[in-house]
């Protein structure tokens, strides 16, 4: 995802040799019906949201001997329909959290202009834990994994809602199983073995975004624990909005194997 900062205000032009203003790219940049603006590193943002990533990969990494990760750019992410409907309608969820999602880099500009959507009825349910949902983590570790080490994380915020805890996968259930009218619940929970220490709670970030305060730690197995690590999954795609891209690469991956980044 290259870019160039041509007008001095963080909006990003892919452009990456640097020569802006080519009418075709600007024109394929217009198309994603996206506003992308790359983060200064000294704005509190950049701060805030850099040390909720390495909080996440660098203790994962010491725990599970996980490779180790570094923070190329991180860009805001705004879709105009998505904004106005998440806020019209989950304004007053008080559990709304900023989450990680993994973004494959051939599936990226589709995800950026089309928002985050649920698979499809004829979809197979594959390897998915709890059915066909929109699966988040609070672990940024769970999603770097790519090609040559280098990854695109998403961080959106979620609406929440009640939960329904599980510590067992349900693979192939139906979300009317999962969560039943009796329950109250708007999502799923999936506790892991591994997530943010739960005894510090959550953190209120510059962006008025809420994230998971604690380091990595082994969450207390339980009888029938068997996920590596939290999953939310919500099965209503206006619960959430797309708020941050991160760009993250391993430490392993030589630095001319990245385009000049």
């Amino acid at each position: 995802l290259p870019s160039q900062n041509c007008s001095g205000a963080g909006r990003v032009m892919p452009d990456p040799n640097e020569t802006c203003l080519e009418p075709s790219v600007l024109k394929q940049h217009k198309l994603l019906g996206c506003d992308l603006n790359l983060l200064n590193h000294d704005s509190k943002t950049w701060q805030s949201h850099h040390e909720y990533v390495m909080r996440s990969l660098e203790g994962a990494a010491i725990l599970a001997e996980r490779p180790r990760f570094r923070v190329l750019r991180i860009f805001t992410v705004r879709r105009v329909t998505d904004e106005f409907r998440f806020a019209t309608k989950y304004e007053q969820d008080t559990n709304k959290l900023l989450l990680w999602h993994g973004l494959p880099l051939e599936g990226c500009a589709s995800t950026l202009a089309h928002g985050l959507q649920l698979p499809p009825p004829e979809a197979p349910d594959g390897s998915a834990d709890f059915g066909k949902g929109l699966y988040f983590t609070d672990m940024a570790s769970a999603t770097a994994t790519g090609i040559h080490g280098r990854r695109l994380l998403l961080l959106a915020e979620v609406a929440l809602g009640s939960h329904r805890t599980l510590s067992e996968p349900m693979p192939g259930a139906d979300p009317t199983k999962l969560l039943p009218r009796s329950l109250k619940c708007s999502s799923v929970f999936g506790c892991g073995a591994v997530g943010p220490d739960p005894a510090l709670g959550v953190e209120l970030l510059p962006d008025c975004t809420r994230v998971p305060a604690g380091m990595p730690v082994h969450v207390k197995k339980q009888a029938g624990m068997l996920l590596p690590h939290n999953q939310y999954v919500i099965f209503d795609a206006t619960r959430v909005r797309m708020r941050y891209l991160v760009e993250v690469v391993s430490e392993t991956v030589p630095r001319r194997s990245l385009g000049g980044c």
